[in-house]
């Protein structure tokens, strides 16, 4: 969790290295390591504690509904904090849910453990190439018969996890029916009018967050999954009135400059066929020699949908009916 050689600001004084479970510690190394854990935690008060009043009614309702008791005094917003922990949950699940038979590389110099692996009935070899004139580096993995269990892994455990949360976004979809224009794993965007049924937002863990507070989308367009793009009615804190999600494309200012909200509804529309962007420097590795290097890529952007039927007047309907 730390070490005396690189604390900085935030993880100044952790009581002792050696300790990386809090359960696991004896009961005065527990309590020397949460006296430190309360000084530096970061959760973020929400915007409506505003008051000495708020903050004390917000620790009270939410020791209520998850019987955690939060000291108000220590709450701060931290954003590097706040994603450092989301990476970490979300590792622990994908570690969870991780497949066993990894690609492996090995480096050799002794010809009999070279044509050992090549003649393997356990190993498939997906790639040699000589690193010099006395290394040769070989890709593969294990045949499917060999595949090598480990402790660390629970598909189970990985698909429950998924399964929950899909119940519960099907939950909200099942109410909204064709009001919805478009979900995620944990977000929905959809269409409202003036007594429509609207999903119900919270401050607690799994309830849904309002990510444009007073305020609403005027037009909404998306190109497939991972790949939408929405106009506000009004300006947002940041005084933009548009926002561009796409997967695999870096929207910097270059970029943006070819590829935004307009040109994008233009792709969906049909007025345009496909947009090419191109990063000048992307850094990337070079498989061969595996150097860090820096080249130019090309990224094309066009719809693609195909999880079902897409009409004419933008309407979606499973396949087969």
């Amino acid at each position: 969790m730390n070490t005396k050689d690189n604390q900085n600001a935030i993880l100044q004084g952790l009581p002792d290295m050696k300790y990386y479970n809090p359960d696991g510690m004896k009961p005065d190394k527990r309590r020397e390591f949460m006296e430190w854990y309360n000084e530096h935690k970061s959760l973020g008060l929400l915007d409506w504690c505003k008051t000495e009043e708020d903050r004390q009614k917000y620790t009270e309702d939410y020791f209520e509904k998850e019987g955690i008791r939060l000291d108000a005094k220590n709450i701060n917003c931290n954003p590097g904090l706040r994603q450092l922990a989301k990476l970490m949950l979300n590792s622990f699940w994908g570690k969870f849910g991780q497949r066993l038979n990894l690609p492996r590389t090995t480096y050799l110099t002794d010809p009999s453990i070279y044509f050992d692996i090549l003649t393997s009935d356990s190993q498939e070899v997906q790639d040699v190439s000589f690193v010099t004139d006395d290394m040769v580096r070989i890709n593969w993995i294990n045949q499917s018969q060999f595949i090598e269990e480990t402790g660390r892994t629970n598909v189970v455990i990985a698909a429950y996890t998924t399964t929950q949360a899909r119940l519960q976004l099907y939950k909200y979809l099942e109410n909204l029916g064709d009001r919805a224009l478009y979900c995620d794993t944990d977000s929905i965007i959809f269409s409202s009018k003036p007594g429509d049924w609207r999903p119900i937002t919270g401050d607690y863990l799994g309830d849904l967050t309002d990510e444009t507070p007073n305020n609403n989308i005027d037009v909404f367009v998306s190109g497939g999954p991972k790949n939408y793009g929405y106009k506000l009615k009004n300006p947002d804190r940041d005084g933009n009135r548009t926002c561009c999600k796409i997967r695999g494309i870096t929207l910097n200012y270059k970029n943006a400059l070819e590829l935004n909200f307009d040109t994008m509804k233009d792709v969906v529309q049909g007025k345009t066929d496909k947009i090419t962007v191109t990063d000048d420097n992307k850094i990337c590795r070079e498989v061969k020699t595996t150097n860090i290097i820096t080249r130019a890529e090309d990224k094309t952007y066009r719809i693609v949908f195909d999880k079902r039927v897409l009409k004419k007047d933008y309407t979606t309907t499973p396949y087969g009916m």
